[in-house]
């Protein structure tokens, strides 16, 4: 039995986790999502006693029934590897890949463990959903609107005091280095634009106070909380992400409470890996934003000395 890795080798997660598998003994093998189609093929049959099939990767075969776990990390990529396709080619072929990944757990024993579960996977993206979830348990959440209506969005920060924040609902990357971060909006701003603000349904929320913010890494049951001082940096106060690389970090000991309110909406998104992002107010409240379930969290591991990575190796090994 093996594991198999289905992402970018350009991913330093995977590169990082097949480093541990490999100090393991522990077989495994990469299907490289990013170059599939021009690298590797897949091949699935299913008749009416039964489904075999394999995956051809860049150096070896892996047969469908001998995989025991699967690490999947699939992330937005821009690598057009034919020069001849264009955005539109590369969107297609990524959504028929995407419907072949989606079903491969049919095509496995039943036993596989999935990290994370395709059929979980989605949904613990979804923004409205974690919100939901995440007030069901008990956890606090900013007001929040959802709308592509601009005379409610205005109306609604104008209930906030005229100002608060805008979050997409997925994520927007132009390359090379053009992101869509978390952004202080106004009621003004937005009248001023009804017409942009229509195409879409956007988030938007209430500024919470901060003291600090907190990323809670989760790897099965087992909880990796940084805090973050972002509030040390005005380009960070916002969305720490933008000076990711000079804001401080420390370990921090989460309150036994909200370790298990986080641990109770990581099972009920049915997740097994997850990147919460929290912010605790000077008044010492926690207050919940998102998950990320393919979230980054190699620079928190290489900061504070987190095993992170080595808890993924041995949860895929079935250690």
């Amino acid at each position: 039995m093996s594991v198999l890795v289905i992402g970018s080798v350009s991913d330093p997660h995977i590169t990082h986790v097949c480093s541990h598998l490999r100090s393991m003994g522990e077989a495994y093998d990469v299907f490289d999502a990013e170059l599939g189609f021009s690298t590797g093929h897949v091949s699935i049959t299913y008749e009416s006693n039964g489904i075999r099939g394999h995956l051809q990767c860049k150096h070896s075969t892996i047969e469908l029934d001998g995989i025991d776990s699967v690490f999947f990390r699939v992330k937005p990529s821009f690598r057009f590897v034919e020069r001849h396709i264009d955005w539109f080619q590369k969107t297609f072929i990524d959504r028929e890949w995407s419907q072949v990944f989606d079903g491969l757990s049919n095509c496995l024993a039943n036993d596989a463990l999935w990290v994370n579960p395709r059929r979980s996977d989605c949904p613990g993206r979804n923004k409205p959903q974690q919100l939901h979830l995440a007030t069901r348990l008990g956890l606090a959440i900013p007001k929040t609107l959802i709308t592509n209506n601009s005379t409610e969005a205005v109306d609604f920060l104008d209930s906030l005091g005229g100002h608060g924040i805008f979050k997409s609902l997925s994520w927007f990357f132009r390359p090379p280095n053009t992101m869509l971060y978390t952004t202080h909006v106004t009621s003004a701003m937005i009248a001023d634009m009804p017409s942009s603000l229509k195409l879409a349904p956007s988030i938007f929320q209430e500024r919470i106070d901060k003291a600090f913010e907190l990323r809670v890494t989760i790897v099965g049951v087992d909880l990796f909380a940084a805090k973050i001082h972002s509030q040390a940096s005005r380009e960070a106060a916002l969305d720490w992400r933008r000076e990711i690389d000079t804001v401080l970090h420390e370990p921090f000991v989460l309150p036994e409470a909200m370790a298990s309110r986080l641990l109770s909406l990581h099972s009920r998104l049915g997740l097994i890996f997850g990147a919460y992002d929290l912010i605790v107010t000077p008044s010492g409240d926690y207050v919940f934003l998102e998950v990320n379930p393919a979230g980054q969290y190699l620079w928190i591991e290489e900061r504070l000395g987190f095993p992170i990575t080595a808890r993924l190796a041995a949860l895929l090994a079935r250690r």
